[in-house]
């Protein structure tokens, strides 16, 4: 998978939208805490805090094809995942689910609707192409 150009795929505006909702509810909470009950204030700034977690992530790309590995960055306190073309057995379309299974006996799994409508196609597409070139080179090694 050396030759593949570096492409980046966003996170949904579904997604994008249930930052905002999280951040903006927790605003809401905070001046519900001042006016009413403290324990308004206290998940109000829960809320507040992971928000803006959030929005901190919120134009960066979900999953990243690199030229030698894939990038994964689900959530904002997530550590990015970083997978070798090399340690990948095989890539599953399961149930909105794009699966991969490492050569470790581990699986990662990415949930398809976490990515923007319009790149999930191309998304799978260049995925799935794995599969095609994991059994390439499993045929050349038995031929050679």
């Amino acid at each position: 998978m050396q030759n593949l150009s570096e492409k980046h795929f966003h996170r949904s505006s579904l997604v994008k939208l249930n930052m905002w909702i999280t951040f903006g509810s927790g605003i809401l909470l905070i001046f519900l805490g001042f006016i009413n009950q403290q324990i308004f204030l206290i998940f109000g700034v829960i809320n507040t805090i992971l928000g803006i977690f959030q929005l901190s992530i919120l134009n960066k790309p979900i999953i990243s094809l690199m030229n030698n590995h894939i990038q994964i960055k689900s959530a904002p306190l997530s550590s990015t995942k970083y997978i070798k073309y090399d340690d990948i057995q095989s890539v599953e379309n399961k149930k909105g689910n794009l699966i991969f299974h490492l050569k470790t006996n581990k699986k990662e799994k990415l949930v398809l609707n976490t990515v923007q409508k319009e790149q999930r196609d191309e998304l799978v597409k260049e995925l799935m192409s794995i599969n095609h070139y994991i059994k390439e080179e499993k045929t050349n090694e038995f031929t050679h």
